[in-house]
């Protein structure tokens, strides 16, 4: 299979890979209506990162 430039790879995540994608989903969720629901106001931010820790 051809490698083509500006195509994304996709690959399983490693254990390397997961602070990266913790702090990815925290950001991109932390503003999310639902996540302002559901988790506390107080340190909303740092609540956001460790839910998607889990």
């Amino acid at each position: 299979m051809a490698h083509h430039e500006n195509v994304p790879v996709v690959r399983p995540i490693t254990d390397t890979d997961i602070p990266t994608s913790v702090d990815t989903l925290a950001r991109a969720f932390a503003d999310y209506p639902f996540t302002r629901h559901v988790i506390a106001e107080k340190s909303h931010e740092e609540r956001v990162r460790r839910f998607q820790e889990v």
